[in-house]
């Protein structure tokens, strides 16, 4: 049995079609089937049930998918070494915090000094983030929340606060009880954000639920969360990292809340076990021995 078999098993695995991963793998669609069957005899299990024209990985297929992913990474892993490819695409998913303030001054640092390679990052939230990580779409993530999943690990790099704030013109005072929530209007961040969950927790931890508050907008990106505070008279739960320009120059301003300080990490979440090709690796030791410093 050769690597390639392998290969076209993780395509339709992962595509749940045979012509879709004919495509991927741009050979024919026949041929597909031809090794399909080929590792079904070589393993003597069914690799898919065929229902229609649906087609469900059994749970042989599972077990195999678990293992084979490594195998096929080891294998071109091997190759890179042999051949001293250390340079290439580096693909990063990131929530928005780390993606929009964190990230991009460490990549265009990291790039200044190994120009081989290509960094392509994504932004989404962290619930998406994770999902592509545990269904191989990407090696690493960066996310401001950990989503439990044995699948999963994860490894801190940075530290964030979590803080209320309004607009510098707004009438709220500068220290509140947590109790004075529920008087203001609030605007804040979907569901699938990590800095929405966080919040959500150290609310519920002091007997507040989000049913408490009058959330009068729910946005998808923290700068239109900002726009708003600046035009009307409402308040936000905001990164501190992502408020902090704003905050100095006198725009925006922070709300202390009696009781109620919510610190938060953001981490580095990897699929457990999977094997990172080089250049992951050297982009993650550059994090890691740079992540003090301040983005």
């Amino acid at each position: 049995m050769d690597i390639h078999k392998l290969k076209v098993f993780l395509s339709v695995y992962k595509h749940k079609s045979f012509s879709r991963a004919s495509k991927d793998l741009r050979i024919s669609q026949p041929t597909i089937t031809e090794h399909i069957k080929y590792l079904e005899n070589y393993l003597g299990v069914k690799l898919f049930d065929r229902i229609g024209r649906n087609i469900y990985p059994t749970e042989q297929a599972h077990q195999l998918y678990e293992k084979s992913i490594n195998i096929v990474e080891a294998f071109y892993n091997l190759k890179d070494l042999v051949k001293k490819e250390h340079y290439g695409e580096i693909k990063l998913f990131s929530s928005s915090i780390p993606g929009n303030y964190i990230l991009p001054k460490f990549i265009v640092k990291f790039l200044e000094e190994r120009k081989e390679f290509c960094i392509n990052l994504e932004v989404s939230d962290s619930k998406v983030v994770i999902e592509k990580i545990v269904n191989d779409e990407g090696y690493i993530g960066f996310v401001g929340t950990k989503l439990i999943n044995d699948k999963l690990e994860y490894e801190v790099f940075k530290k964030d606060e979590i803080i209320l704030s309004a607009s510098s013109k707004c009438k709220i005072p500068d220290k509140i009880n947590l109790s004075d929530l529920k008087n203001y209007n609030f605007v804040l961040r979907e569901e699938g954000s990590g800095t929405r969950h966080e919040i959500e927790r150290f609310l519920f931890l002091k007997g507040v639920g989000f049913d408490d508050l009058k959330i009068n907008l729910i946005v998808q990106n923290n700068e239109v969360i900002k726009k708003i505070l600046l035009q009307g008279d409402y308040i936000s739960f905001l990164s501190e990292l992502s408020a902090r320009e704003e905050i100095e120059r006198g725009l925006l301003k922070k709300i202390i809340i009696n009781d109620l300080k919510i610190e938060r990490n953001f981490y580095i979440v990897k699929k457990r076990q999977r094997t990172l090709p080089l250049r992951y690796k050297v982009f993650l030791d550059y994090i890691m021995s740079h992540k003090n410093e301040t983005p």
